[in-house]
């Protein structure tokens, strides 16, 4: 499968990236990215530069793996067995562009507790409708619901029984 990205998005993704990673001091990416794009100013004339400068942001768009992040979410459908269409694929794409968005809205400072529970809670909620979706090729809708709910009724009765222990010590 072919994925091709709009420049104007790789543009934002590169350069929000150089941003962040130079802000915490790291001015590794900068450097790279200048090393390719000062020689673009000083090799080609005014009208070239700008698809020069869409083949360097391809290219660092790959090299600095955030095309890996894509197309990995793009090959795990074939775990569901499932036909991937264009609302869906279109949904993954706005999530990543929404998770740019939110995580790093200018010079605001995002608390990394927060963003890690965020993550986690949607890697949480991906990996059970994976799960369900899978059951539900040998398992009847109201085992599944049962399994589920007897679950979390457990683990709740024992946090409840764990805290009031807890308390009498």
């Amino acid at each position: 499968m072919e994925i091709r990205f709009q420049p104007a998005l790789l543009q934002e993704v590169i350069d929000s990236f150089i941003e962040k990673t130079e802000r915490e001091g790291d001015p590794t990416y900068y450097k790279e990215f200048h090393e390719y794009a000062d020689p673009i100013y000083e090799k080609f004339a005014l009208e070239d530069r700008e698809g020069e400068f869409k083949k360097l942001y391809q290219y660092l768009f790959g090299t600095w793996g955030f095309a890996d992040i894509i197309r990995d979410s793009f090959n795990e459908y074939p775990l569901l067995r499932e036909k991937v269409g264009i609302y869906r694929s279109a949904a993954v794409i706005l999530g990543f562009v929404g998770v740019l968005i939110i995580a790093d809205p200018g010079d605001g400072h995002i608390p990394l507790l927060g963003a890690a529970v965020a993550l986690g809670g949607a890697f949480m909620v991906a990996l059970i409708s994976i799960q369900i979706a899978d059951l539900n090729r040998t398992e009847s809708p109201l085992t599944i619901v049962f399994c589920m709910g007897t679950g979390i009724g457990a683990g709740v009765q024992f946090h409840k029984l764990s805290s009031d222990a807890g308390s009498c010590l």
